[in-house]
Parts: structure tokens; sequence; C-alpha cells
């Protein structure tokens, strides 16, 4: 009864002060509070979305031009001369604000067949020779030439080249970011010319 009596003279702002600090401690001592369940109902509850997040994808690699005053003229720049063009002349899918006509060797013919174009053999040589608009002089070359037998997606045996208006070496060996790009392509490391339905009146190749 005494007990009962004394507690009855307790202040109310004590008593509660008690029990909100035991209320914390029940509560730290309790199971902690429950995830967020993710939109679509897999939370880190259910196993799944605890994972770290995957790196992100490593960029290409960027092309590394050569200095100016270090080119050399390529080895086969007169094989290039001498490349027969495709007719047509359009936008560079390559570099932006130039256009590009494309040029081949006899090794090559079978590029610009539309069904059924089989592997090019080796020796094959393939050229998108850049312009600005309106001109004719040339400003680059992009040179795909066959030096092994395809052997896989991965291994396309083309060797792939950029060369200034000089006809040198103007990037350095190998260009990944070329090899990379072309390994999606449907035939032999090749995109091939466009489909007649697509090609307009300045038709030509749209990119080797």
């Amino acid at each position: 009864m005494e007990t009962v009596l004394a507690l009855r003279r307790l202040p109310w702002a004590p008593t509660l002060a008690v029990l909100a600090g035991v209320g914390a401690a029940v509560a730290a001592c309790g199971p902690p509070p429950r995830p967020p369940i993710d939109d679509d109902g897999w939370g880190p509850e259910h196993g799944l979305g605890t994972e770290p997040p995957p790196p992100p994808p490593k960029p290409a690699p960027r092309v590394k031009p050569i200095p100016v005053e270090q080119r050399k003229r390529w080895t086969d720049a007169n094989q290039v001369v001498q490349l027969e063009p495709i007719p047509g002349r359009g936008k560079s899918e390559h570099d932006t604000g130039l256009e590009r006509t494309v040029l081949r060797n006899e090794a090559a013919a079978s590029y610009e067949q539309l069904v059924g174009r089989p592997t090019l053999p080796v020796g094959a040589m393939i050229v998108q020779r850049h312009h600005r608009p309106g001109s004719d002089a040339a400003d680059s070359y992009y040179v795909m030439r066959k030096t092994a037998p395809s052997a896989s997606p991965t291994e396309l045996g083309w060797q792939f080249l950029v060369l200034d208006d000089q006809l040198r070496v103007a990037t350095h060996d190998p260009l990944e970011m070329c090899q990379r790009c072309h390994q999606e392509a449907p035939v032999d490391g090749l995109f091939g010319l466009p489909a007649p339905d697509k090609a307009g009146a300045d038709a030509g190749a749209s990119t080797p």
C-alpha cells in the first residue's frame, strides 16, 4: 500500500521520461526494422538486392593520334591510290562534318554484293576516303586490309589503319575501337552496302 501511494506522489513528467527510456531500450534490443521492399516486391529480405552494383562498363579506348612530325608514309600507300571507287558519296559515319566515298581493290569486289557476300580473301582492301563538304580533296583515309582468314567474331583477320591526307599512318596500331565495332558486323567484320530501299540519290556504302 505504501508503495502504491509513493508511486502516486511521483510527478507525471519524470514518469513518462522513465517509460520512454525503457521503450527505447527494448526497441534497441529487439529485431531490426524490416528493410523497404522494392517496387517489384523483391527486396533485400528475400536475399536479392544485397549484391554490390556492377562496375560501370569500361569506355572504349580512344584513338591516339601520332604527332604530325612523327608520321611516316604507309608502306602500301601506293595501293590506296590504285583502288576503285564505289559509286556514291554520303556523310561519314566516323567523323562528324565530313563526307566519304568508299574505295576497294579487286580482291574485295564481292564486298558490293548485297546478298550472299562471301568471306573476303586475304589481301582484300576497303577504304573510306573522307572529304570536306563540297570538296574532292582527301582529308583522311580509314583502311581495312585483310591480313588473315577470319577465325571467329573476335578474330576478324582485318588490319585497321587511319591515314592522313598524305597517306601517312596517323594513329597507333592496333585500333581496338575499330575492332570492337566491326566484331558486331553481320559478315566477315563488314557492314556492307545499304539495302536498295534505304539507298537514296546519294547512295553508297554506309560503312565498311
